[in-house]
């Protein structure tokens, strides 16, 4: 179901990856179970971070920025060079620096606010959809059955966050939700804000960049996003009869089982068998989960989000995390 290298370089001509191996122009992989090539692009010292080109496989190409705390979960070829002494010394001041956790609970207040924020969003998208989309001008109901989402719907989101000018934020928060595997950046923002809005509590780690709620990215601005996302996902599944999905998901596992960490977003597919193919990685046990979920849990789906169907396609839906109510 997805890109493989049959033949790829085994372990032994790999060492573990350290911060001390994290140097521009290091090729290494991650230690995912197809180990995906990647090569060290630069290394941002005072934030704690690093950036990997994506060398194979579906998000070939890709820049993904990583906390140097995470060096860890790559591999760097044998006899690749190593920081220098200063260098690696300051790498370790940034780790003990940004390493650092962040909780943000919910304010019961700020919460009960954002509810009424949220059924207006809700009631607007209901009006837009009756009023100027394309797609139920034609369709009444959803092809959950399809592995992509339909052209036309896609259209129509563009076009009503387009009206709200937030077509900029949202392009680029689905391109980096799709492809870099770590929440940093943007996604890290909304994360943030979700929990300030009262939707989903924070568990992470300290803002490492000043720079996260500047200009377009601000918290308000991320705000409306985040709402006028939901309001339109929600309501697009609502008007085609929809008031619970069912959705799988399927997990190697790397250890005993636990419950998963808070990071604040879940996802899940539509598709049985492509949770089963994460249910079946080899080398690894594996747990493979079903659920009803309620619409309002949704935030983005491959139904309505144009990135969820290009190098991935993976009949996604993103929810917000709900407490332990549900086995996501």
């Amino acid at each position: 179901m997805y890109q493989y290298d049959p033949d790829r370089a085994p372990d032994s001509r790999f060492v573990p990856g350290t911060p001390t191996l994290i140097v521009s122009g290091n090729a290494g992989r991650m230690l995912d179970p197809r180990r995906t090539p990647v090569r060290v692009l630069s290394v941002d010292v005072d934030r704690g971070m690093f950036t990997v080109e994506v060398l194979g496989f579906e998000d070939a190409g890709a820049l993904w920025k990583v906390p140097l705390e995470f060096a860890s979960r790559f591999q760097i070829a044998v006899g690749s060079p190593v920081a220098s002494e200063a260098t690696q010394a300051a790498m370790q001041a940034a780790i003990e620096c940004h390493d650092q956790p962040l909780r943000i609970d919910i304010d019961a207040a700020v919460a009960r606010q954002t509810e009424h924020r949220l059924a207006s969003s809700r009631r607007d998208a209901t009006a837009w959809l009756a009023a100027h989309s394309e797609y139920f001008a034609v369709h009444e109901t959803l092809d959950l059955d399809a592995w992509t989402g339909p052209d036309a719907l896609q259209r129509d989101l563009c076009r009503y966050l387009g009206e709200r000018d937030l077509m900029d934020m949202e392009r680029e928060f689905a391109a980096r939700y799709v492809s870099n595997p770590w929440p940093v950046g943007a996604v890290k923002g909304h994360r943030v804000v979700i929990a300030e809005l009262g939707l989903c509590a924070f568990q992470g780690k300290k803002i490492r960049d000043p720079e996260l709620f500047a200009g377009r990215w601000s918290r308000e601005q991320r705000a409306r996003h985040i709402l006028a996302r939901m309001g339109f996902v929600q309501q697009v599944f609502r008007r085609a009869g929809h008031e619970q999905v069912t959705l799988f998901r399927g997990m190697p596992l790397r250890g005993p089982l636990r419950p998963p960490p808070n990071r604040t977003f879940v996802s899940s597919s539509f598709k049985r068998e492509l949770a089963e193919s994460f249910f079946d990685t080899e080398g690894y046990d594996g747990v493979l989960l079903r659920a009803r979920v309620p619409v309002e849990r949704l935030f983005m789906t491959y139904q309505e989000t144009m990135e969820m169907n290009q190098q991935y396609k993976e009949a996604e839906a993103l929810l917000l995390v709900c407490g332990r109510e549900s086995p996501f």
